[in-house]
């Protein structure tokens, strides 16, 4: 580790000695690390995760001259260390292995944990916050119409993010992103190319075990590239444990002065976690920003004392989400080649979707439907296991295979605990109104497939019998029609807890933006209403869910609070130096003008 010490520009003065013996830290007491603590290191930001809201953090405030931090909790893995085996992936840049639910098992989450985040391990789709979405956000009770159409700060941000992603079209399409594109053209339905942030315009489908070829523009190859060159460090395999707050003079308001961090426990499922000594560093900087996603950000404020109110950790939005397998027959060219008819390992994994369900002229609460990167483990997840032998059927036919994800713009909200140890807990079940969209999404990726020849359909239930058949003989109408009766004892079954398996690969909305601390956890800037100088960057903010993959709303949104607090630190920093030249510079004034104002 390297010890920053403070110098005699520094925005906050602490007390320079190191402590001189290694510390263990309890991860249920705070103030046994901060006491423990072995290293301690001074900084003007330390940026909690890594991902999309990190590094753009990251790169904007060490451009703007700050001495910046980054904490992953997790490791970096290289493109040459990548297997691209789907149990070494999960191990190494998964939450908890991919092996994360929420609090009662219903639903289960998959979330990136390795340098980059959720960008190092997701499939490229790179969609802007829709105009709808930001109308509602501009709109009451959220009130801010920063992020409203048209906003010309929001939308230089997002301009700015998709140019240094390298987002495009072009992408040669997949076997299952044409057979999407053919289905719902063929029933007149809504279908198109997705924009992606990678420069290869063939690429892999196993984007989900990282990129080996570099192309793919996460935040570990781009914004925390950019970072690095302008100065910042990053420290990997620690945590951060809670903010470091102090009581300000006259106000109801506390400060940021930094932050314990912790190393990190290699959580694998089974194993004890509770036997594991960790070191404790504590790391003095007036600006502190959580960035570590929306189920570890409010994590970290509550475990620091924060609540603003009870909006720490509520509204939580997980798009709910479920896959659909669809089987070809071979015509005799494959047949005899001995290929596959879909071979959905070849070519771009996502690169297709469509809208046709989500409802974007009436609000936008729907679903969304494209294609995912589908491999066994993910497979056996997913697909329906009602009778012996099912899945080991299934996976016989993979050649054959072409698969969508369904998800859903979610109404209703849930929340993040913590545990005893501190650990996040998330209680969440989807309402009946998302349930009604998750089954109209299924149905459309269905008539899609069908459209497209598909000879047999399974929907993601382990109870019920959902799936069923055709015969190719049959013309398509009749095809189709078959298709409705089924559809019809579906929605008559309906989305049954622990039956049908449902999943969400998008987090949002645990801290979010809002012009009230009444109604939400941070500002319109992005600093939290209770703790001057802790900013939140990362799909904390959204005020609701997005509706569409997030990660470009929240590059989006994090270059702006980024850029806002790297705005107010060049100006303080300039009337500071015009201060000192006059020889009437007040420290603690620059101070608050710098970073909590």
């Amino acid at each position: 580790f390297v010890t920053r010490q403070p110098d005699t520009n520094t925005t906050q003065q602490h007390n320079t000695t190191q402590t001189s013996t290694a510390g263990n830290c309890s991860s249920s007491s705070g103030s046994s690390c901060q006491s423990a603590a072995a290293v301690e290191l001074w900084y003007d930001a330390v940026i909690v995760g890594s991902g999309a809201g990190g590094g753009v953090s990251a790169a904007l405030l060490s451009e703007a001259g700050l001495r910046v931090l980054v904490l992953e909790k997790a490791s970096w893995v290289k493109s040459k260390d990548m297997s691209w085996l789907e149990s070494d992936a999960h191990a190494e840049m998964y939450e908890q292995s991919g092996f994360v639910t929420t609090a009662d098992g219903g639903m289960s989450i998959l979330a990136g944990a390795t340098l980059g985040g959720g960008t190092k391990i997701n499939w490229t789709a790179s969609l802007k916050t829709p105009d709808h979405v930001r109308k509602e956000w501009a709109s009451a009770p959220h009130n801010l119409p920063h992020l409203g159409p048209g906003s010309k700060p929001f939308d230089d941000a997002l301009t700015a993010v998709c140019q240094r992603l390298g987002v495009s079209t072009g992408t040669l399409m997949s076997s299952p992103n044409a057979r999407l594109l053919q289905g719902c053209h063929e029933l007149g339905l809504h279908a198109e190319e997705l924009p992606r942030n990678c420069l290869s315009k063939k690429c892999s489908a196993y984007c989900n075990f990282g990129c080996r070829s570099g192309h793919k523009q996460s935040s570990d190859v781009c914004w925390l590239v950019d970072a690095v060159r302008a100065g910042a460090q990053i420290m990997t395999g620690v945590e951060g444990h809670r903010v470091l707050t102090e009581t300000q003079v006259g106000s109801k308001t506390s400060r940021a002065t930094g932050l314990v961090a912790i190393s990190s426990r290699k959580v694998t499922p089974g194993s004890p976690t509770n036997t594991l000594q960790q070191q404790a560093i504590l790391i003095h900087s007036p600006l502190v920003i959580s960035s570590c996603g929306s189920l570890h950000t409010p994590a970290l404020l509550l475990r620091s004392g924060i609540t603003v109110g009870g909006n720490v950790g509520k509204h939580l939005r997980l798009h709910p989400a479920a896959g659909i397998v669809g089987l070809f027959e071979r015509n005799a060219e494959q047949a005899a080649a001995g290929k596959g008819a879909i071979n959905m390992y070849e070519g771009v994994s996502m690169g297709a979707f469509s809208r046709a369900a989500a409802n974007w002229s009436d609000g936008g609460y729907g679903a969304m439907v494209s294609v995912p990167a589908v491999h066994p483990g993910l497979l056996a997840v997913v697909a329906p296991d009602s009778k012996p032998g099912e899945l080991k059927e299934l996976l016989t036919h993979l050649p054959d295979v072409s698969c969508c994800v369904i998800f859903t713009r979610d109404s209703g909200g849930g929340r993040v605990a913590v545990d005893s140890e501190g650990r996040s807990v998330m209680h969440y079940w989807p309402c009946q109104q998302t349930l009604e969209h998750l089954l109209d999404g299924l149905s459309l990726a269905s008539r899609a497939l069908v459209a497209a020849g598909a000879l047999r359909i399974l929907l993601p239930d382990s109870f019920h019998d959902w799936q069923v058949e055709f015969n190719p003989a049959d013309p398509i109408t009749v095809r189709l029609q078959q298709l409705e009766d089924f559809l019809a004892r579906v929605r008559r079954d309906g989305v049954v807890k622990y039956s049908t398996q449902i999943m969400s690969a998008h987090q949002m909305g645990s801290c979010r933006m809002g012009a009230s601390p009444g109604l939400s956890a941070v500002d319109p800037t992005g600093q939290c209403w209770d703790v001057s100088g802790l900013y939140v960057a990362d799909a904390s903010l959204f005020p609701t869910a997005s509706g569409v993959n997030p990660m470009i709303t929240v590059y989006g949104l994090s270059y702006l609070v980024a850029s806002g607090i790297a705005a107010r630190w060049k100006a303080a920093r300039k009337a500071a130096n015009a201060a000192a030249k006059r020889g009437t510079m007040d420290t603690s004034l620059v101070k608050d003008q710098m970073v909590h104002k």
